[in-house]
């Protein structure tokens, strides 16, 4: 029995040499037709600045214009399906002379809604609370080019009791891609 299993070993060690040393068959090919539009010209979003979003009283919820935000499409082959997002973020806003300051997140940015011109289609998100990180507060689609989109964001926030009198400064920062 002992030399039977030898040679049974040594001829399924013979087999996997075999099966190691076959060439594969090559792997069929395929090939893709594939293009690109390319554009010139750009996206683009203008805010004012500065902003003085003028007297607000401690403890008191507020509800500030900020000013017009403005988006124009100046892709020169931006088909009528283009899209683009416009996001925000801050930074906290601090009283330099009283050292103290007012979180990003103690602000909510809302866009009762976007005046249009050209066929973009301009779509608000829900209220955001402002952040150091960006955050989408405007979708569009079906956009071309020479399109502009418009909006006026409300800030909505109350500066925290105890909070020391003075002038708050922060950026507001807005984006387009």
């Amino acid at each position: 029995m002992r030399s039977v299993r030898i040679v049974l070993g040594g001829t399924v060690a013979a087999l996997a040499l075999v099966a190691v040393a076959t060439p594969a068959a090559a792997a069929p090919s395929v090939d893709s037709d594939t293009s690109f539009t390319a554009f010139s010209g750009s996206l683009d979003i203008t805010a004012p600045d500065p902003v003085d979003l003028g007297f607000v009283q401690v403890g008191v919820p507020a509800a500030v214009s900020f000013g017009n935000v403005q988006v124009t499409d100046g892709r020169s082959e931006a088909p009528s399906t283009g899209t683009w997002t416009a996001q925000v973020s801050s930074t906290a806003f601090a009283n330099a002379a009283a050292g103290a300051t007012v979180p990003a997140s103690a602000i909510t940015y809302v866009i009762p809604f976007c005046t249009v011109v050209g066929t973009t289609t301009c779509t608000p998100t829900a209220p955001v609370t402002l952040s150091g990180a960006p955050q989408t507060v405007v979708n569009a689609t079906t956009a071309s080019t020479g399109d502009t989109a418009t909006w006026n964001p409300q800030f909505q926030f109350t500066v925290p009791a105890g909070s020391a009198p003075g002038t708050y400064r922060g950026t507001v920062t807005h984006s387009v891609f």
